[in-house]
């Protein structure tokens, strides 16, 4: 028995992988995961997306000069209608503003989609699904809004990410945005969050 009990060795959880892999080998990780993105199983994409998270904050210094391909490869799932999909995005978005990725060219676009987000319209009632609580789009605004504001009062460089190409210019819950609106001149993204709501007053 007791030898049994020392010999016996828990599962190594999948995540834990995930730095030593992406610090030794960067190239073949991304080489290796991003294009799943593109898969058709819900499951892959939201797993790879998480795993697109975790590497993003366990190993910074190795992905710096990989910030190019990774915001590229996020186009699609930027356009994903699945709400767990989506909800992953947002994970990732927030794991991006703590390292720097809004700041570059196409960085903006992650601010767009969740402010989008944070828009969404409630869903109509109907009956409890067991993964409710992820699949819904009330679920998503939530998470949605919670991380713009996390985003905006913890995060001094979102001070310098400009939404001036954002065409919304107010999400509350319950409330879709009106198509294509312009802004005002570019200002901070805090600069616009007033009482759980994004809003630019002009």
């Amino acid at each position: 028995m007791g030898r049994a009990h020392r010999g016996a060795m828990h599962p190594i959880p999948p995540f834990s992988l995930c730095r030593p892999a992406a610090c030794s080998f960067p190239d073949r990780v991304l080489t290796f995961l991003l294009p799943k993105l593109e898969s058709s199983s819900e499951r892959t994409r939201v797993g790879t997306l998480l795993i697109m998270r975790q590497i993003i904050n366990s190993a910074p210094s190795q992905m710096e000069i990989k910030k190019p391909f990774i915001l590229s490869s996020m186009k699609l799932p930027l356009q994903d209608s699945n709400n767990k999909v989506r909800r992953a995005v947002v994970q990732v978005i927030s794991a991006m503003a703590h390292h720097g990725y809004l700041e570059q060219p196409g960085g903006e676009a992650m601010l767009e989609f969740l402010v989008r987000q944070c828009a969404l319209p409630s869903d109509a009632p109907q009956k409890p699904l067991p993964d409710a609580d992820s699949s819904t789009s009330d679920s998503v605004r939530s998470i949605s809004v919670n991380t713009l504001l996390l985003l905006s009062t913890t995060v001094d460089r979102m001070n310098n990410v400009s939404v001036c190409r954002c065409p919304v210019t107010r999400c509350s819950a319950g409330t879709s945005p009106p198509p294509s609106l312009p802004l005002s001149p570019s200002r901070p993204l805090s600069a616009g969050l007033r009482g759980g709501s994004v809003s630019w007053n002009h």
